[in-house]
């Protein structure tokens, strides 16, 4: 009330300048704590500028669980600053006051003060104990300490003057002084550490506790510096090891404070021992001197020969480490005994001398010199330089192996675009006949007569476009044929821009872009899923792969396939835009793809007669056809009306009648078909109706030179195998049902080498991802060449790699393609010993693991490495792992080819059977091969390397 009547009478006149005016601020105000603990104080105050500002304090009020110690000390009453706080405020205050402190001596009495001046009463009280605070200069007791003693100065001027003490006098312990007791009054070995320690606990209690078994020099707590809380351990000093090892045995997992206590010697352990320190430094020294020595002893100096006169006689037979080894004993025995040389000598003229004459052994065992040597042929010299010989002797545990690989030349520009066996000319001119598409087969060279150089790259070749920017254009120097441009242009193919090829993405019958296409089929049948229910597509006559390209961005893989036909190059369009593709043909054999491999087929104006032969072609595409799966046809027979046309069309539908086939859908130019799920409708067939079922007998999944397609309906599993799958993505890490079928040898459950298969590679492509960077060299067409059941691929769709990857099975090996396809991947069966159906500069990565190995007893490794190199692109990789015994010779054929290689380890360490092969194919423009000139030649090459 006072203040608030004197500020009502306040007025400014009557204030000073030294006047407190905080009696005009409003009262301060508290707020809470609220539900939560929060509490809000409102004051107001001046500040420098004399401006009224408010300042809001929030806090929290939490309850916490005090031990009754800590509370009962909260009820103490405060002193000093502290006095001054408000009630129930415990926070810590630092005084600032002097405070004197005082101990007491042994015996309880009050400290003593020596109030006694001059040298002679100095001398009696220093003489005097029992306090433990003395001054060391006036010897008074419990008053002050030696640096603020009164009679410093006075002490100093008694003194007499040295030399020393013109400089400032050094502190120098009591421990250090003359006459001081210089023993160690610690013990280390007789102290007691003690753990489980309670927060509260302090030295006061140990030495409580610990003093009923014998004399306790000293304890000491550790104390937390920032809350001075005891941090659980301590130590307590014994004046007898016997008084702390009594202690020991009877406090050991004592209750003290709510705690089980625990205790043990703080000198046990052992690795603070010097001992123990002494004795390993000896041991490593020993272990290392060992090691070196044996060393040294193997390298540079001859082993000791020990001989036993007396006869072995153990039953076992072992044979010694030096067995095999030759030792020269008089060599040894005159390193022991030098023998002093004898005087040098010229020795006499030799009466006659005796010529070594050489020559072969003949039937009869002995030497003639009778044989004629032949005339140097450089040319089988030349061919000859490029062949591996493998020598094997009886014994199977030895293998010598001669590698001798010459200079691999580049081949003529002829060949800049050979695809070996679908370009040999003199094979398709040798056919009778050619009206099933027979020319466009394989038709390999004959052994010896294949390719033996490297293809060349074309003239102003670039590196290649990445994806997903080639899709839309790629470079036209490297891939310089414009006859699609100039038969598709009104089409929406592929169009010309100065130094590019663009693709619009449109088709044939999709001029509107592939897009659109799409979408209209999804529309018809929702069902078809594209990224879930369909993932793996074929698409037959692809022209320039747009169909493929824009069913990436819909999680969908698709395998183009078209002929080397009169337009030629589609394949490699498709390739160069980085789609998944490979030449193949509808003729008179099975194509290289399992039973069941497809969601979907796609015929968009594909040029194949489907009817003709009894529907021979669209069996095949019914084996390969997944059950319940979709055939999509857009053709002029679905949407024209010429009489022609029509009968096209009800040959189509009596056709996919007779095959079960259901037309779930006709819209515009598009008619889908929709594949069965089992084989009711074929048993319930009228027993004339063809094409009949195909025998049990008969593999589905044989695909490799499977000569004349047979006129059959191919069975689908009654057990459901390979229609009963998960939708993407998770298909790709559940083991199919087909998995039982694969013929392996394998001592544990298929599933689990399925899974072990995919965590091995999966482990192995982090690595490379992380620390090769495989996310940014730019890969995109990958080759798998010995794929098992896609490990390789699966890794690298699981880590998020934007590739594509062909998961080749070698028909050396049991057939999983039925499970790569099951899991959503692509792949392809092959020979290695023959080329593959691609264009050169097709792949950006090759990965071999174990493939040559198991093909060196086929197949030349030359031929393999020199394939590879066709089909790689400038700048793509190869990664071979394989065994030691393989990897000299890939390495020496990499370095003739060019190649930039690299043998490492595998993270199994040097001792390891496999070794990494990392090759780099060297990038070589146009202006390279120009300095190096080739003569033209069709198959040898007759060149200089560069």
């Amino acid at each position: 009330m006072a203040l608030i009547q004197r500020a009502n009478n306040f007025r400014w006149g009557d204030i000073g300048e030294e006047d407190d005016i905080d009696f005009l601020l409003p009262p301060r105000e508290v707020i809470g704590p609220d539900e939560n603990g929060i509490r809000k104080v409102i004051e107001y105050r001046y500040n420098e500028e004399s401006r009224r500002v408010r300042v809001t304090t929030t806090t929290r009020v939490q309850k916490r669980v005090l031990s009754k110690q800590a509370a009962e000390r909260r009820s103490w009453p405060k002193f000093g600053d502290a006095a001054r706080e408000e009630a129930g405020h415990y926070l810590t205050v630092r005084s600032t006051e002097d405070i004197h402190l005082e101990r007491l001596n042994a015996h309880g009495n009050q400290a003593e003060e020596a109030t006694t001046s001059g040298d002679d009463s100095m001398s009696q009280a220093c003489n005097a104990g029992g306090v433990l605070m003395v001054c060391r200069i006036c010897c008074m007791r419990g008053d002050h300490w030696t640096a603020r003693c009164p009679q410093r100065d006075l002490l100093s001027l008694m003194e007499t003057p040295t030399e020393a003490s013109t400089s400032t006098e050094a502190y120098v312990p009591p421990s250090m002084r003359k006459g001081a007791d210089r023993r160690s009054t610690r013990n280390d070995d007789n102290s007691v550490r003690v753990t489980n320690l309670s927060e509260d606990t302090r030295e006061q209690d140990l030495m409580e506790l610990f003093s009923a078994f014998g004399a306790v020099s000293r304890a000491y707590v550790a104390l937390d510096k920032n809350t001075n809380m005891s941090r659980g351990f301590g130590f307590v000093n014994f004046v007898s090891r016997e008084d702390a090892q009594r202690a020991i045995n009877n406090l050991n997992g004592y209750g003290y404070d709510s705690l089980i206590l625990r205790k043990l010697f703080a000198g046990s352990n052992l690795l603070r021992s010097s001992n123990f320190f002494k004795i390993s430094v000896f041991v490593l020294n020993s272990v290392a001197c060992f090691f070196l020595g044996k060393h040294w002893s193997e390298n540079g100096f001859r082993r000791l020969v020990f001989f036993s006169s007396e006869p072995s006689r153990s039953p076992i037979v072992a044979l010694s480490p030096d067995f095999g080894k030759n030792y020269n004993i008089s060599d040894l025995i005159h390193e022991i005994h030098p023998i002093p040389p004898l005087p040098l000598t010229p020795p006499p003229p030799p009466s006659t001398v005796d010529l070594q004459v050489f020559g072969i052994v003949d039937e009869n065992g002995t030497m003639s010199d009778e044989f004629q040597i032949g005339d140097y042929d450089a040319e089988t010299e030349e061919a000859s330089g490029n062949q591996t010989e493998s020598v094997s002797s009886s014994d199977e545990r030895t293998t010598t192996v001669r590698v001798s690989v010459g200079k691999i030349e580049i081949c003529s520009v002829e060949m800049t675009d050979y695809i070996p066996c679908l370009d040999n000319v003199e094979a398709i001119k040798r056919l009778k006949t050619t009206t099933r598409g027979e020319r466009f087969e394989r038709h390999c060279p004959k052994e010896g007569l294949g390719l033996n150089c490297t293809v060349p790259v074309p003239n102003g070749y670039r590196l290649p476009i990445p994806w997903p920017k080639s899709r839309d254009e790629v470079w036209f120097n490297n891939v310089p044929h414009t006859r699609l441009v100039e038969d598709k242009s009104g089409q929406n193919w592929i169009l010309k821009e100065n130094d590019k090829f663009k693709f619009p993405g449109g088709g044939t019958q999709f001029i509107h872009g592939a897009d659109q296409y799409l979408d209209q089929i999804s529309q018809m049948i929702p069902d078809i899923g594209f990224g879930s229910h369909t993932r793996v597509v074929l698409d037959i006559g692809c022209g320039v792969a747009s169909f493929g390209a824009y069913l990436m961005s819909r999680d969908v893989l698709t395998m183009s396939i078209a002929p080397k036909d009169v337009h030629e190059n589609q394949i490699q369009f498709a390739l160069e835009r980085g789609v998944p593709a490979m030449v193949a043909a509808f003729t008179t054999r099975r194509l290289l793809y399992p039973s069941q491999a497809f969601d979907l087929v796609h015929c968009s104006r594909c040029r194949i007669n489907w009817t003709r032969d009894d529907g021979i072609l669209l069996l095949e595409v019914n084996r390969m056809l997944r059950a319940g799966g979709y055939f999509v046809w857009a053709a002029q027979p679905v949407y024209k009306h010429e009489k022609a046309l029509e009968e096209q069309w009800e040959e189509m539908l009596n056709l996919t009648t007779r095959l079960c086939w259901v037309l779930v859908k006709k819209e515009g130019y598009l008619a889908i078909w929709q594949k069965p799920t089992n084989n009711t409708c074929y048993l319930s067939r009228d027993a004339a109706i063809m094409p009949p079922l195909c025998n049990p007998e008969d593999d589905p999944d044989s695909v490799w030179y499977v000569w004349h397609l047979k006129a059959c309906i191919t069975r689908i599993e009654d057990n459901g195998y390979g229609a009963n799958l998960s939708p993407w993505p998770s298909r790709l890490q559940t083991p199919p049902d087909r998995l039982q079928t694969i013929q392996i040898d394998s001592y544990i459950a298929r599933k689990e080498l399925f899974i072990a298969e995919y965590k091995y590679w999966k482990e192995i492509i982090s690595n490379y991802v992380r620390a090769l960077h495989w996310k940014q060299i730019g890969l995109r067409n990958v080759m798998d060449m010995r794929a098992g059941f896609g490990g390789f691929a699966a890794a690298l769709a699981e880590l998020k790699v934007d590739c594509w990857v062909l998961n080749v099975v070698p028909v050396s090996g049991p057939n999983t393609l039925p499970v790569i396809y099951d899991r959503g991947l692509l792949g392809v069966m092959h020979d290695w010993c023959e080329p593959f159906d691609t264009y050169p500069r097709t792949y950006d990565l090759l990965h071999a693991a174990g493939l040559f190995s198991i093909e060196r007893k086929r197949c030349n490794m030359t031929t393999i490495m020199l394939e590879m190199d066709r089909i790689l692109r400038p700048g793509g990789r190869v990664y071979i792992r394989d065994t030691i015994n393989v990897m000299s010779e890939l390495q020496e054929i990499g370095n003739a080819m060019r190649w930039h290689t690299t043998l490492r380890e595998t993270a199994e360490g040097p001792h390891a059977s496999y070794r990494i092969l990392f090759c780099e194919k060297r990038f070589e423009s146009s202006l390279d091969l120009d300095k190096h000139p080739t003569k033209k030649r069709r198959r040898k090459s007759k060149g200089k390397r560069h």
